[in-house]
């Protein structure tokens, strides 16, 4: 709590009531509590969190479509998306080596985002790339689990 009746610094002014501005002289008078620091604080620290958080995403996204552009060849291909540790498919229709196509890349998207990755294949005609689990429907489903001794070139 701040004390009432102080005098401005600057002109010696007596305001009955803190203000921020002096009523005579117009002087801004920042109040700035302990309480007030603390919020600001910690507002800018997730700030800064959930702004790396999304250019990671984006960067990891970029990385998995550059290890995995023999998907565009696919006819029945129709796009992809990357949600952490997530991998969707979608496909238009479902083709005749959807479970060897999805292993691939799931093993080559794990060992280039080194990390481990789940991998749906969805239909696109249904559904959009903000799919998830819940919905339930999925063409193929795979798990891949990183393994840091595996190189790029010593896998598929």
């Amino acid at each position: 709590m701040f004390s009432r009746n102080k005098r401005c610094k600057h002109c010696g002014n007596f305001d009955p009531i803190p203000a921020l501005i002096c009523s005579k002289c117009t002087k801004i008078y920042p109040r700035l509590g302990n309480r007030s620091l603390i919020i600001l604080g910690l507002v800018i620290v997730l700030a800064i969190t959930w702004t790396l958080a999304d250019v990671t995403d984006r960067l990891e996204s970029h990385k998995l479509r550059q290890t995995l552009p023999h998907l565009v060849s696919i006819p029945e291909f129709e796009w992809l998306a990357l949600d952490g540790g997530f991998v969707y498919i979608g496909f238009n229709s479902i083709p005749n080596n959807l479970d060897s196509i999805c292993d691939e890349a799931v093993a080559k998207g794990s060992i280039a985002l080194e990390k481990n990755l789940r991998l749906w294949a969805i239909d696109a005609n249904k559904y959009d790339k903000n799919w998830d689990q819940s919905k339930g429907e999925y063409l193929y489903k795979t798990y891949r689990k990183y393994d840091d001794t595996q190189t790029p070139d010593s896998k598929k």
